[in-house]
C-alpha cells in the first residue's frame, strides 16, 4: 500500500478547482501569468494554516477566491 501525499493532494485540489473556475464557470482562459495561480495557492495555504483546517470544499474555495480578489485590489 502506498502512502497518500497529503500536501500533493491539497495542491491538486486547488489546481483542479482553479482550472475548473475558468474553464467551466466563467468560460475564460486561465490568466497568462502563472504566478496568479501560485499566489492563490499561497493565499489558500495561509488561510488554512490560520484556522487549522485543510479541508477544501467548493464553497470554501469560492469564498477564498473572493477574499483573494479583494486582497489583489488592495496591493
Amino acid at each position: 500500500m502506498s502512502a497518500v501525499d497529503v500536501r500533493a493532494e491539497f495542491l491538486s485540489d486547488i489546481d483542479d478547482w482553479f482550472c475548473q473556475l475558468f474553464a467551466t464557470r466563467i468560460m475564460a482562459p486561465l490568466p497568462k501569468n502563472a504566478r496568479v495561480k501560485q499566489k492563490f495557492i499561497y493565499f489558500v495555504e495561509d488561510r488554512c494554516s490560520e484556522v487549522g483546517c485543510w479541508k477544501l470544499g467548493d464553497e470554501t474555495l469560492g469564498e477564498l477566491f473572493s477574499e483573494f480578489l479583494d486582497d489583489l485590489a488592495n496591493w
